[in-house]
């Protein structure tokens, strides 16, 4: 069979991926030191990539959010919402405590200046 009618009869049959890897296969000089087989497990593996990829693709267009993000709880839930807890937030106390733990303070440390400053802000009035 000749070149180019393998190709389009690859092509037909919907294996676009092998006929790409064909076509590479032809444009490389090195493609003859591979024997059939190697050769043809490319193809099968160039293929075997490009539905993947274009599977990929498809999932990835259609992955969009339904809707936009929404927070479906207040700050220091479960308990009601409160300014000091929104306070703490604001103020980092808990993302400082675990820089601190990761930065070399002991973890003990870390935690009791973190109930520390938690418990300054709770005692505020």
């Amino acid at each position: 069979m000749l070149a180019h009618p393998t190709q389009e009869r690859l092509i037909a049959l919907g294996l676009t991926g092998m006929a790409k890897a064909l076509d590479d296969q032809r444009r490389s000089p090195d493609i003859t030191t591979l024997g059939f087989e190697e050769r043809l497990g490319l193809l099968v593996d160039h293929e075997a990539a490009e539905r993947e990829n274009r599977r990929m693709t498809t999932r990835l267009k259609f992955a969009a959010l339904r809707q936009e993000g929404v927070q479906f709880h207040c700050y220091g839930w479960p308990a009601p919402a409160s300014d000091k807890v929104q306070l703490i937030t604001n103020s980092f106390i808990l993302p400082n405590m675990i820089a601190k733990a990761v930065t070399g303070t002991s973890t003990k440390e870390a935690i009791a200046w973190g109930a520390n400053e938690m418990k300054k802000i709770l005692a505020a009035g």
